[in-house]
């Protein structure tokens, strides 16, 4: 499994032994364009001038913020050049989920300005295969706006999403 260090001037990515795996946040979001991959991570300057870096930058310094060392993030943590790997980690990744010990759900969509009002913005959330697996098995969801205010819970939203999806109570 691979992680990235959040505690450096630039977020890293390293290598764990899942025996030995240390606590990490994950990363709940819908891609968008320009997202950096596990090829992007390689290339310093190319990465920083992708759309995807401030939303990985700031995913990582929302877990700095909170002591957490390692996020795990799917578009640079999974080499989809393989599709060994890709497979591997499309059969973990409940597991991913579940092991984190925060998840943060970043909400692309959503500005300050919306915090307190609808939070149905962000329709393809909703209709993504994975955002429920992405609710269900971490047990701490955070949602976050676009620019990384926190604007509630799982469990503080638990009404508008099951209104939302249909999904309840989750």
């Amino acid at each position: 499994m691979r992680l990235l260090r959040t505690t450096g001037t630039d977020p890293e990515l390293i290598y764990v032994d899942e025996k030995k795996q240390p606590r990490y946040a994950i990363l709940s979001h819908v891609w968008g364009d320009e997202e950096v991959t596990f090829q992007d991570m390689q290339d310093s300057l190319k990465r920083k001038g992708m759309k995807g870096w401030s939303k990985l930058v700031g995913a990582c310094k929302q877990a700095r913020k909170e002591d957490w060392e390692y996020i795990w993030i799917d578009t640079c943590c999974i080499d989809k050049s393989s599709s060994s790997e890709l497979s591997e980690a499309i059969n973990l990744m409940y597991r991913y989920y579940r092991q984190a010990q925060v998840c943060y759900a970043y909400l692309a969509d959503m500005r300050s300005d919306h915090l307190g009002r609808s939070f149905k913005l962000n329709f393809r959330r909703w209709m993504r295969g994975w955002t429920l697996q992405e609710l269900i098995a971490p047990e701490t969801v955070f949602f976050f706006t676009n620019k990384w205010e926190k604007t509630g819970t799982k469990a503080s939203l638990q009404e508008t999403i099951t209104a939302i999806t249909g999904w309840g109570p989750i």
